[in-house]
């Protein structure tokens, strides 16, 4: 399992990161850089491919209800880990892209950060 640390303000981000889900790297930074400079408070964020988590962990501080989902059961399973790690809500769903995203949810956001 690989550690990822990310800067956010004051605080520094620790993400545990089996070798099966993709660990953040460049992308996921420029990514993670925008959403913090957003104030997302009372938007709802669906993120596609959450990986570890990163993304959604940010957007859940800057106040977006999260919603997260990942086709690979042991990114869900990561993400969960961290966001419990650093007390953030983020709702979690195992699907492959928008199969299993209710049809009923609305998001006013959906990022994607796609692996390569």
């Amino acid at each position: 399992m690989a550690k990822y640390f990310y800067k956010l303000g004051s605080e520094t981000l620790e993400l545990d990161v089996p070798k099966s889900v993709y660990c953040p790297e460049e992308d996921s930074e420029l990514m993670a850089k925008i959403i913090a400079n957003h104030n997302l408070r009372g938007m709802k964020l669906l993120e596609m491919g959450c990986g570890s988590g990163l993304l959604s962990i940010i957007a859940n501080r800057v106040g977006a209800e999260v919603t997260a989902c990942d086709i690979n059961p042991e990114a869900v399973e990561s993400t969960q880990q961290n966001a419990e790690k650093h007390n953030a809500k983020i709702s979690l769903i195992h699907s492959n892209l928008f199969k299993n995203i209710s049809k009923e949810n609305k998001f006013d956001i959906i990022i994607f950060n796609p692996p390569y």
